[in-house]
C-alpha cells in the first residue's frame, strides 16, 4: 500500500478529506512511535511507504519511548490533530486498521503488526486487536 492509498483509506473511514487524513495519520503514527522502543519504531518505519516514514506533525521533535496508557494515547493524538477525545479514539482505530492492512496483517497479530502489538499496554492492545477485527 502506498501513501496515497493509505491516506485515502483513512479518509474514507473517517469521512475526511486528504488533508484531514494526513493530519490524523501523522498524529497517530507519531504517538504510536513514541510508545514503541526506538528499535521497534525503526522496524515500523522500514515497513511503511516513503511519505509515512517519520511523518510527523509540524513542530514536533523526535519521539522517545515513553510508557503511557490508552487515555494518554488518545489525549496526545487529540492535541496533535486538534480533535476532542472521542474523535481521537475513532481516528486512532481507523489508522490502526489501515496500518495493519499496510503491514499485511489481517488480524493485527501477524509479522510486524505482532511486534507492535507486543509493546502496547493491555488497554491499547485491546484497541489494536479490535481495529484488526473491524470491517469498517
Amino acid at each position: 500500500m502506498d501513501d496515497t492509498a493509505f491516506f485515502r483509506e483513512v479518509g474514507q473511514r473517517l469521512e475526511v478529506d486528504k488533508e484531514g487524513a494526513q493530519v490524523v495519520t501523522s498524529a497517530v503514527l507519531w504517538v504510536l512511535r513514541s510508545r514503541l522502543t526506538g528499535k521497534q519504531a525503526a522496524h515500523l518505519d522500514a515497513q511503511l511507504p516513503a511519505r509515512l516514514k517519520r511523518f510527523r506533525p509540524s513542530g514536533c521533535s523526535e519521539p522517545s519511548a515513553t510508557r503511557f496508557r490508552e487515555r494518554e494515547f488518545f489525549r496526545r493524538v487529540g492535541i496533535l490533530a486538534s480533535l476532542p477525545a472521542e474523535e481521537a479514539q475513532r481516528a486512532t482505530r481507523a489508522v490502526f486498521k489501515v496500518l495493519q492492512a499496510a503491514l499485511q496483517s489481517p488480524t493485527g497479530h501477524e509479522g510486524e503488526a505482532w511486534d507492535i502489538f507486543s509493546q502496547l499496554p493491555k488497554d491499547l492492545k485491546k484497541i489494536w486487536s479490535e481495529a484488526g477485527r473491524s470491517s469498517t
